[in-house]
């Protein structure tokens, strides 16, 4: 008997080696085992003596399933692997494969029976589990919205972050590639200014580093500046920096698409300039503001004394003007006065007042003289006693070439309106 006894505890794990600690050990685990065995108990919401022995049987199956038999197998209680000669050599395949379809194996046979078994519960009580599944569903169910709403809602949180990270990063660049556009702003305003300064190819050639669409914004705002500050062009540096500038642009970008624009400006302010120039000269014609002295004309009529002559005094300063006076090309200048009509005497001159008066062409008598004239100032005069008098001088002007040249200017001023309109759109 207690042989057989001993062959028994053999086959228990713990008790195989015979060593005391592992059998105390062995002991105090299958007493927790074989507690927790019978106390898996049957389901509260059984109804009937036959629900709860049902549930109560599907329990102590499930804990056997789940740690009984893997237990048993794990421990080689049947010692299987050792009575094999061939696992016994390769354990780590019956560990491998053959503890795990064993399992496997236990686990359909006894998922079968505990399903035949639970056929066997009362209507009630299989009514309470299918409303505990329905329930057990419901909450999964809440329980998955409830983890998609949350990852939902990392997955928004993480896209803000990423895009305001990623909006951070583009500002960042943004203001790396403002500053950078801001230095080559710079740089080419100040390569503009040395060539406005020495307009030669040298310094052409440095501004043809950067692209026309780099130079374009500069060189535009540049013109735009020098016209603005300039718009009548009454320094010809004006028209000048305006033309190097333009020039320059089309030298050094002949096909680009703003070079027509260019040419649009420097055709306009050559042709401004042009019109300055012949305005000017018609002003310098008739000593003056050609637009006054046509509005201040007028057809006075003169009573020719005689011709003027100079004064000069008897000393050696007197003597070399006289001589100086008679290389200089003759004055055509006349002593005149007002005409006086009397019914007795006819036409004489009123000798309270007298005039220097400057005809076209040389008089061959005195008599009255009607002539178109302007003032030109004043001039001193003496008389046959030594005293001297200021007198207006009136200059004959030809009144049909003054109406010729005033409609040329009027059409040159209408024009330099349209060309200065013209250059506001364009410097736009």
């Amino acid at each position: 008997m207690k042989e057989r006894f001993k062959k028994i505890l053999s086959y228990i794990p713990g008790f195989r080696t015979k060593k005391k600690w592992k059998m105390c050990c062995a002991v105090i685990g299958y007493i927790i085992l074989l507690l927790l065995f019978y106390g898996m108990g049957p389901s509260s919401d059984c109804v009937t003596a036959q629900d709860r022995a049902i549930s109560q049987t599907v329990s102590r199956l499930s804990y056997l399933v789940f740690i009984g038999i893997p237990f048993l197998l794990l421990t080689d209680a049947f010692q299987i692997s050792s009575r094999m000669k061939f696992f016994s050599r390769h354990k780590l395949i019956y560990f491998l494969v053959v503890v795990p379809f064993i399992w496997f194996i236990c686990l359909l046979t006894i998922v079968t029976l505990s399903t035949n078994l639970e056929t066997g519960y009362s209507s009630e009580y299989q009514a309470i589990l299918a409303e505990k599944e329905q329930l057990a569903a419901v909450e999964a169910a809440k329980k998955a919205e409830q983890k998609a709403t949350e990852n939902a809602e990392k997955e928004k949180h993480a896209e803000i972050e990423a895009t305001e990270k990623q909006k951070e990063q583009e500002e960042q660049l943004a203001e790396i590639r403002e500053k950078e556009a801001e230095q080559r702003k710079e740089k080419i305003n100040s390569l503009l200014d040395k060539y406005i300064e020495n307009p030669k190819e040298s310094n052409a050639k440095k501004v043809k580093k950067y692209t026309a669409a780099e130079v374009y914004p500069v060189i535009s705002q540049k013109i735009k500046g020098i016209y603005t500050q300039d718009k009548t062009f009454s320094s010809y540096e004006t028209e000048g920096k305006i033309e190097d500038l333009c020039n320059l642009y089309i030298t050094n970008y002949p096909n680009d698409m703003n070079t027509p624009h260019f040419k649009e400006y420097l055709e306009s302010c050559q042709a401004y300039t042009a019109n300055k120039d012949m305005l000017w000269e018609l002003d310098k014609k008739y000593g003056g503001d050609i637009t006054n002295i046509y509005s201040n004309c007028q057809y006075r009529e003169f009573y020719v004394i005689q011709k003027l002559g100079t004064y000069y005094e008897d000393t050696i300063s007197g003597t070399i003007q006289k001589e100086l006076d008679s290389l200089k090309e003759e004055k055509l200048e006349y002593v005149a006065a007002n005409v006086i009509y009397d019914s007795l005497w006819g036409t004489m001159p009123d000798r309270s007042t007298y005039y220097v008066l400057r005809p076209l062409a040389p008089l061959s008598s005195s008599g009255v003289y009607t002539a178109y004239v302007k003032t030109s100032g004043t001039k001193t005069l003496r008389d046959n006693a030594g005293f001297e008098f200021e007198s207006t001088i009136y200059q004959e002007i030809d009144a049909t070439a003054l109406e010729s040249d005033m409609e040329t200017y009027n059409n040159l001023d209408f024009e330099q309106g349209q060309l200065e309109g013209r250059l506001e759109n364009q410097l736009k």
